[in-house]
């Protein structure tokens, strides 16, 4: 399961309406609203996903 950066919503790869790859990172998003978003601020999301990422894999 993926979680995008933006809402949070959980998905597979697959059920994912878009995705980007930033800094050598896929990111899935569960909409193009949400994609939009990121585009927007992609360092707002990503720092986001990577903090959560470091408190859930100590």
């Amino acid at each position: 399961m993926e979680k995008d950066p933006v809402c949070g919503m959980l998905m597979g790869p697959k059920q994912a309406a878009a995705q980007r790859v930033h800094e050598g990172r896929t990111y899935y998003f569960c909409s193009t609203e949400c994609l939009k978003k990121s585009d927007q601020a992609p360092a707002r999301y990503v720092a986001v996903t990577q903090s959560h990422a470091k408190k859930d894999h100590p």
